[in-house]
């Protein structure tokens, strides 16, 4: 897909042990085009949101105390960082994947590099 490439943001110690499952900086990243938001950390989750769907994007300063693939009644936190954390809140549920899994999602919060690149971007 083509589109503007933003990596994510790992923490030092989080980075290798995340890489050695599948889900280091390699395998993940997010991808922004004129049509859609695709998100991918490695093998356990991924999800293509149209932009016409997404409600509201925003930085979030709340600490997270978890690094991975992480949901709970729609919301999926998928990082490998507790900063540089942007949520992405959508207008309805939309469908992604979780360990292969499918599951509906309404927001989600990914950590990246230059979170600034992605809220430029707003719709």
């Amino acid at each position: 897909m083509d589109g503007i490439r933003l990596q994510f943001r790992y923490d030092r110690w989080v980075g290798p042990l995340l890489g050695l499952l599948g889900l280091g900086r390699r395998r993940s990243c997010l991808v922004l085009s004129n049509e859609e938001i695709r998100i991918r950390m490695g093998w356990a989750f991924t999800v293509d949101i149209p932009r016409t769907r997404i409600a509201s994007m925003a930085a979030t300063e709340r600490r997270v105390f978890g690094w991975g693939v992480h949901g709970w009644r729609r919301h999926w936190l998928v990082n490998g960082s507790s900063q540089g954390l942007v949520t992405i809140t959508l207008d309805r549920p939309t469908r992604a994947r979780v360990c292969l899994v499918p599951v509906r999602l309404t927001a989600v919060t990914v950590s990246l590099v230059n979170p600034d690149v992605l809220l430029s971007q707003q719709v």
